[in-house]
């Protein structure tokens, strides 16, 4: 902090972007299932040995990772649950009531280091071999397939698709988390999709952030229902394992309740919203990190301590939060619609404001990403 900060009567410094995703404060929304069973099915065929875009991993690495992240973001409600395994087939969890966990372990057991010649892809035949599951449930199911789409080997995985659709009609919905690279690949994992018309789209890129695998099971596996008492933040972690009490109504929190961060540090001058040239170069990090998420609203959320009054601390917080939105806008070229910037003055603390290290964390404005704004008041 610079030696004249101190002496402010006002805010001087600005940090963390925080996720977030929305539901009702007050009171939490009741999470009620979409489907009432699942069956994630992973491709190990000789293709997806080979590396993914851009990210210097291979497509099985990155596939497992993913079903990984899906655990976390699955919450415990009753979903009779199984793991498949495609080229060769093999089922790796038999049907069972979904626990946090499960996936994971049954992901860091299968084999991402394996020899790629000579090992075919028999996607369609393997897809035919999950009918003695889907005849043991009851209720709605989706089949979440991780694949890159190739098929050289046995039947056409779209007719098998399409024939397992048939049978089971509006009970089963087909997902596809695609890794395609080739066109044969991209072109049968778009006839996938189109099966069944409540298809959730993703990738290995738009699944890489834990938000967006947030978001994807969310539109997979559950809604919201009537309210129910006890989660008074409304973020849907219940009072009682809510590390993370007063998050804002629209965060998107882990396990405990707490709003995933990513953070950033830049000082004002004394009662100024002025952006420093000596910040810019991490602005531009941040810049890049939100455009990570196109399609996500921000609320800029900017907070002061407690020195000076009430009223003036919410509009400094305030005129800080749009220096920042507008910065963004003209310096990055993020759309102003998805900005929508919010003073909360000294009202939400993360630390105390008795000593001087707990009114610095205090000086601070965070980046919401959302899917529901509040009004401003």
């Amino acid at each position: 902090m610079m030696k004249g900060c101190f002496k402010a009567l006002l805010p001087c410094l600005v940090s963390a972007l925080v996720l977030a995703l929305a539901v009702p404060a007050a009171a939490r929304a009741e999470l009620v299932k979409k489907v009432d069973n699942f069956i994630v099915f992973i491709d190990q065929s000789g293709s997806m040995s080979q590396k993914y875009a851009k990210t210097g991993k291979k497509k099985i690495e990155l596939a497992l990772e993913q079903v990984k992240g899906l655990d976390k973001a699955i919450p415990e409600l009753g979903y009779q649950g199984s793991v498949a395994l495609s080229s060769p087939q093999q089922t790796l969890s038999p049907v069972a009531v979904f626990k946090s966990g499960a996936l994971a372990s049954v992901a860091s057991a299968v084999d991402s280091d394996f020899y790629i010649f000579g090992r075919e892809t028999s996607l369609g035949d393997d897809l035919g071999t999950l009918a003695p599951t889907l005849n043991g449930f009851s209720g709605r199911t989706a089949l979440v397939l991780f694949t890159d789409g190739d098929n050289n080997a046995g039947t056409d995985p779209v007719a098998v698709a399409s024939e397992l659709y048939n049978r089971y009609g509006k009970q089963l919905c087909i997902h596809v988390v695609s890794y395609a690279d080739e066109d044969n690949g991209k072109q049968i994992i778009e006839k996938l999709r189109a099966i069944s018309d409540c298809t959730v789209v993703a990738d290995g890129n738009s699944l890489a952030a834990e938000p967006a695998m947030a978001q994807f099971a969310r539109d997979v596996f559950y809604g919201e229902g009537a309210p129910v008492i006890g989660d008074a933040d409304g973020d849907g972690v219940l009072d009682d394992r809510d590390k993370c009490p007063d998050t804002i109504r629209g965060s998107i929190v882990d396990a405990d309740g707490c709003a995933v961060k990513y953070t950033l540090q830049i000082e004002f001058d004394f009662d100024k919203s002025d952006i420093r040239a000596q910040y810019r170069k991490e602005i531009a990090k941040a810049a890049e990190f939100i455009k990570r998420y196109p399609q996500v609203k921000i609320l800029v959320a900017g907070h002061t301590d407690n020195t000076g009054s009430p009223e003036y601390n919410k509009g400094l917080s305030m005129r800080r939060a749009q220096a920042l939105k507008d910065y963004l806008v003209k310096n990055f070229g993020i759309s102003p619609g998805l900005l929508f910037p919010r003073g909360y003055g000294e009202t939400r603390p993360v630390a105390s404001n008795k000593t001087k290290d707990g009114r610095q964390k205090n000086r601070r404005v965070e980046f919401i990403c959302s899917t529901e704004i509040q009004p401003d008041k």
